[in-house]
């Protein structure tokens, strides 16, 4: 499979081929989210869900959504990324995004709770508006942006979070 020549052909605006797509969603299936013992390498998935990403064909998310359990932290954030930010379904996803932004026990750089807040930050950006209303009885369906301003707030104040963890938050 040729995926740097899919992604050169996705970033110069074509399409994949279905034979190409097929391929691809088969690298995809076949691998065990959790720890890839079995089938395709790690290298492999990364270069499929990369290419599968940049298709915009948000039909295709229960295949990839598996992976945000892989516990491989790059693999993870792009699934995050790919889900949230360019198939724009964080609404969706926001439980399991905060969950990720609170920390994992296995993202030793944090790369994964980095990219949880910057999706976070975009999330409170689209909804700006929704947020910037605070009355006395803020309705149900507000407080989950209450909820993820106090947590980008704690995280930014959190003194033993890696520098670059509290800048996201703060850049969020």
């Amino acid at each position: 499979m040729e995926t740097e020549k899919m992604l050169l052909a996705l970033s110069e605006g074509g399409a994949l081929a279905e034979n190409e797509l097929r391929e691809v969603l088969a690298v995809l299936e076949s691998a065990e989210s959790k720890d890839f013992a079995c089938g395709p390498s790690v290298d492999d998935v990364y270069e499929c869900l990369l290419v599968l990403g940049k298709t915009k064909l948000s039909q295709y998310r229960r295949i990839i959504e598996k992976f945000l359990e892989a516990e491989d932290a790059l693999t993870v954030a792009l699934v995050l990324e790919t889900l949230c930010l360019r198939w724009e379904l964080t609404a969706e996803y926001l439980e399991q995004v905060i969950s990720f932004a609170l920390g994992a026990p296995w993202d030793k750089d944090e790369d994964v709770r980095q990219t949880a807040l910057k999706i976070l930050g975009e999330y409170m950006y689209a909804n700006r508006r929704e947020a910037a209303l605070v009355p006395a009885a803020l309705p149900k369906s507000k407080l989950h942006l209450l909820h993820v301003l106090d947590l980008l707030r704690s995280v930014f104040a959190d003194e033993e979070a890696q520098q670059w963890t509290r800048q996201s938050a703060y850049y969020a």
